[in-house]
């Protein structure tokens, strides 16, 4: 099923409308100007913990893989252990 997306406008003044849309899909995406602004999704029934660490971990995970896309990008994947040292070393001189 496709993510369901609402307006924050309507987020805000369709209480109504935001339960069924989790209810029947489980996630919903408010945007505000046509930009992304927040996902919502349904926990009803489940560990809230449980959930807070599955989101960060995806968060996490993503946050890696971006990482690891810049430094291919820019080629500091590439480096050796001496370039990475010397680059530290140069950076703690500046402080």
């Amino acid at each position: 099923m496709a993510l369901q997306v609402m307006t924050a406008r309507d987020f805000r003044v369709r209480p109504g409308a935001v339960w069924r849309t989790l209810k029947r899909t489980g996630r919903l995406m408010v945007t505000s100007r046509g930009r992304p602004l927040a996902l919502v999704t349904d926990i009803e029934g489940r560990d809230v913990e449980e959930e807070l660490q599955a989101a960060n971990l995806a968060r996490l995970t993503l946050a890696v893989s971006r990482l690891r896309e810049q430094a291919r990008r820019s080629g500091a994947n590439r480096m050796t252990m001496q370039e990475i040292d010397r680059e530290i070393r140069a950076v703690r001189r500046k402080r």
